[in-house]
């Protein structure tokens, strides 16, 4: 299999613009050059360190595929230079190049901006497994693969990776059944709200969901509650997760959870820091991070050290 390269003067040019991209600058797409025909046994060749590094990464061809197509380049010169902005951990300048090539591709009248199978890695599997997270029929995983991707870009990818490589559900409510006992078939948002207080759900999840949806936290607190009563908890979890996700994808530097906006009490807290060897107020912070960074996840550990003796 051969690909072809830039020569000449409009080979210079162009590497010109992806070594600038490494450096820190964007290339402009408009000043890049269509290239030449030119073939090439490996595509890594040139550079197989940043081949690697975006192979084993958790961004898509989709990405690739759409750089290639802001900046004039190949597809697989677009991996290697998202592999080398890996390598020198420049991760914000890569999602302002990603940002603004997806925003790019949305001004195209082409549809869809990518196929679904540009996004998955198993094309068997990953449906199955999304199918499941998202609720639907597998046979409309695809067409939700490629709106994701419409409305969110290349957090979408990360999304979708995110959700087949997790490890198995953490069930945060075994009994989630039960919270309908004594409600009527139309519970009152009071009445929906009180479900979700006596749940392990806590205001920072309210919050995230909140984000997810569309609407305040209170109305959140409202929907946790109807998706207990109706026992909806897998879409409930997964959308958390989600949420999760997306927070920690967009502000990295920010905390998700403050402290006080988990359903610990001064007792469990001060378990914490015995076990962690910490102050009171330190373990009430060092909780939130955990959970902020982890989800669902950080509630589960944070559980099996309070499950200790």
């Amino acid at each position: 299999m051969t690909r072809t390269l830039p020569t000449g003067s409009s080979r210079i040019a162009l590497a010109a613009a992806l070594l600038a991209f490494s450096a820190g600058c964007v290339p402009a797409a408009a000043k890049l050059p269509a290239p030449e025909a030119e073939a090439v046994t490996n595509p890594y060749d040139a550079d197989p360190d940043g081949w690697n590094t975006y192979a084993n990464s958790t961004y898509t061809y989709c990405d690739a595929k759409v750089l290639a197509a802001n900046w004039g380049a190949s597809v697989d010169e677009a991996k290697v230079a998202i592999g080398r902005k890996l390598m020198v951990n420049n991760v914000p300048l890569l999602h302002s190049a990603l940002d603004e090539a997806y925003a790019t591709a949305k001004q195209k009248p082409e549809r869809p901006i990518c196929s679904a199978g540009e996004v998955l890695e198993n094309p068997i599997n990953d449906p199955v497994i999304l199918a499941r997270a998202w609720q639907l029929d597998i046979s409309e995983v695809d067409r939700f693969v490629e709106a994701r991707i419409e409305a969110d870009g290349w957090v979408a990818g990360q999304i979708v990776n995110a959700i087949v490589t997790a490890p198995a559900p953490i069930d945060l409510q075994s009994t989630a059944s039960t919270h309908g006992a004594g409600l009527s078939k139309d519970p009152t948002d009071a009445e929906l709200t009180t479900v979700y207080a006596n749940s392990s759900y806590s205001y920072c999840d309210a919050k995230v969901l909140s984000n997810v949806w569309g609407m305040s936290t209170d109305e959140a607190k409202v929907l946790i509650g109807r998706k207990l009563v109706f026992n909806d908890i897998n879409l409930l979890n997964s959308t958390l997760d989600e949420g999760f996700l997306l927070a920690n994808i967009r502000t990295p530097e920010t905390e998700v959870c403050a402290s006080g906006e988990l359903k610990y009490d001064e007792a469990q807290i001060d378990k914490l820091a015995a076990f962690w060897s910490i102050s009171a107020q330190e373990a009430n912070a060092f909780a939130a991070s955990k959970v902020s960074r982890l989800g669902r996840t950080g509630h589960a550990m944070i559980a099996d050290v309070l499950a200790t003796g």
